[in-house]
């Protein structure tokens, strides 16, 4: 059964008072320094802890950045594609269901390279898929003709490693043990890519605590008035 996708539109009611504007804004901001946290203490890859080669982000249901690191804005953007190819190829088989978790590398799917790699995260209330939250990193080894899968010498897309289209890696808050080793199998590195996806899916459930929390608080509608309306500032001059 597919889930149920509420998009709402991005614009501003102006419902919500400047004052709860500003402080969901800030808790959300909040959220995703705590997923950055979460990613580096657990990668511990240098190109993380020193590159900064990576983002986090909130989005809306339908791919819109809603709030975004402070780190490579790009894979942030790239994360809001992923999250739209997710939902055309998963939503009807294998479905989108609470604790489920995607993980994606291909150019063709959002991807800047194949060593950029995220996990996305659908985020779910009262039955209704609200938002998804998201983190990327660029992975030291993802297989291929060359070390660190940067072959530039590579003459088609097969010779440069791993590349998974959306892709579910934890459904219903368990990790697929047999995808897993399909991975791990295809990294020169596997300790290193372990802990970088055990990174990036500790971001995700940073998330998930801190948009539970504030749901709980605020409720679903004012949440998603403001993440609209921060979308807004976003894109206006």
């Amino acid at each position: 059964m597919a889930a149920v996708i509420d998009k709402p539109a991005v614009t501003s009611a102006g419902k919500v008072d400047p004052v709860t504007f500003e402080v969901i804004r800030h808790r959300l901001l909040g959220i995703t320094d705590e997923q950055a946290a979460k990613l580096r203490a657990i990668s511990g890859s240098k190109n993380v802890t020193e590159m900064s080669d990576f983002n986090v982000g909130l989005y809306l249901a339908d791919g819109s950045v809603a709030t975004m690191g402070r780190t490579l804005l790009f894979h942030a953007s790239s994360i809001a594609g992923m999250v739209r190819y997710v939902m055309a190829d998963c939503s009807e088989n294998p479905g989108i269901r609470p604790g489920d978790m995607f993980v994606v590398n291909n150019p063709w799917k959002g991807a800047m390279h194949g060593p950029d790699m995220a996990i996305l995260a659908p985020v779910f209330a009262d039955g209704r898929l609200i938002m998804w939250s998201g983190a990327m990193m660029h992975m030291a080894d993802i297989g291929g003709m060359r070390p660190g899968g940067l072959g530039f010498d590579a003459t088609e897309t097969y010779q440069e490693g791993l590349q998974f289209p959306p892709t579910k890696l934890v459904e219903g808050g368990l990790l697929r043990q047999d995808l897993w080793n399909l991975i791990l199998t295809h990294t020169r590195m596997a300790p290193a890519m372990s802990l970088d996806l055990k990174g990036l899916m500790a971001a995700n459930y940073a998330a998930s605590e801190g948009l539970d929390k504030l749901v709980r608080r605020y409720g679903i509608e004012t949440l998603l008035e403001v993440m609209a309306g921060l979308c807004l500032l976003y894109t206006s001059d």
